[in-house]
């Protein structure tokens, strides 16, 4: 069976394609990148250099080679960038997705779109796939429009996976959400982190596993996902609904099902602001927090309006098999964490 996975150097793809031998067994997986030089050469992808808004040229590739499944992770993900630049979001954002969907539609095939947990007020967390959206920014008001396109064109062969806060390996374009963090914990510029804007974050590749579910649920293939021996974490106390402080609560999840939603979110199992996710990488590490400044959302304007809480309620998901771990649980997984950490330990000093 072939696989299309969009954005395959990305931040999220780039773990997609090098766990793509354990997440779809079997299957010929298809990377799109926009240019060749930038592919590290993972093994068992096959790289598809290509243009996704070239409508014609992408048109003509998905007929030579037309998925059965296909996983959309390329899109304009900074929210600033998306406010101060409409037209360009918009086509990235919307029209794309919207386009690939009819292709989908066209060739038979199952998509599995990427979205996000801002397209959430805040007002109300945490939210599960039944809460309505209220998105307060450009870039969540146009993945909103992007969900109800691929629902409307696909109907239920589309299922939305609203990805939260994530944290991983950077990516081959240098992509890291904890950069700054770690340059402060080195004795770089201060980094400043909000004390009252709540996530549920998870790590990258936690979120490849839960896309890599769904789909497979998706294309009537009920999976789990094949942790390597001894790393599946356990699914957290009575499912994955974050209370108000750092953990889930004991109320029951759903029933499980083994059929693809339409929605599904692939939260993390804890809700936590961005300084204590700071602190908590310090104390993993075993160096001071210092250098981490606490700031509220009104301390630093910025073009996109951000709102304060949109901790998701993913106990679907945790039925369905998906579990990340705890923050620590999974930076021990991932590979420049490691090194990091190891790096700190070998010279008893701040990460540099």
């Amino acid at each position: 069976m072939r696989i299309w996975v969009t954005g395959g150097t990305g931040f999220v793809g780039q773990q997609v394609m090098r766990a793509a031998g354990r997440l779809f067994p079997g299957d010929e997986v298809v990377a799109t990148v926009r240019q060749l030089g930038s592919w590290p050469g993972w093994p068992g992808v096959e790289p598809l250099p290509l243009d996704l808004t070239d409508a014609v040229g992408l048109e003509r590739e998905f007929a030579a080679r037309p998925p059965a499944g296909l996983i959309h992770l390329a899109a304009a993900a900074d929210p600033n960038w998306c406010e101060e630049h409409p037209v360009e979001a918009r086509a990235l954002n919307v029209e794309l997705p919207r386009r690939l969907a009819m292709l989908c539609q066209r060739f038979g095939a199952r998509l599995v779109f990427a979205s996000t947990d801002l397209v959430f007020d805040g007002r109300h967390p945490p939210y599960a796939e039944a809460a309505e959206p209220r998105p307060v920014s450009r870039y969540a008001a146009l993945k909103h429009e992007a969900e109800r396109l691929v629902h409307e064109v696909l109907g239920d062969a589309a299922t939305v996976c609203r990805l939260p806060l994530m944290y991983g390996d950077p990516s081959p374009a240098g992509r890291h959400t904890l950069a700054a963090v770690l340059a402060a914990l080195a004795g770089g510029p201060p980094a400043r982190l909000f004390i009252d804007e709540f996530r549920t974050p998870i790590s990258t590749m936690a979120a490849a596993e839960g896309l890599a579910l769904a789909l497979h649920l998706a294309l009537g293939r009920p999976w789990s996902p094949p942790w390597p021996p001894g790393e599946r974490p356990a699914p957290p106390a009575g499912g994955c609904r974050p209370d108000r402080g750092e953990g889930p609560t004991a109320a029951p999840g759903p029933a499980p099902q083994r059929s693809a939603p339409a929605l599904l979110h692939l939260g993390g199992p804890e809700r936590v602001s961005r300084f204590d996710l700071g602190r908590r990488l310090a104390a993993w590490l075993g160096v001071p927090a210092t250098g981490l400044v606490p700031v509220r959302q009104a301390d630093l304007p910025m073009a996109a309006p951000r709102p304060p809480d949109v901790s998701l309620d993913s106990r679907l998901a945790f039925a369905l098999g998906f579990r990340p771990g705890r923050l620590e649980e999974e930076w021990d997984r991932l590979p420049s964490f490691q090194r990091v950490r190891a790096d700190v330990k070998k010279a008893g000093t701040a990460p540099g």
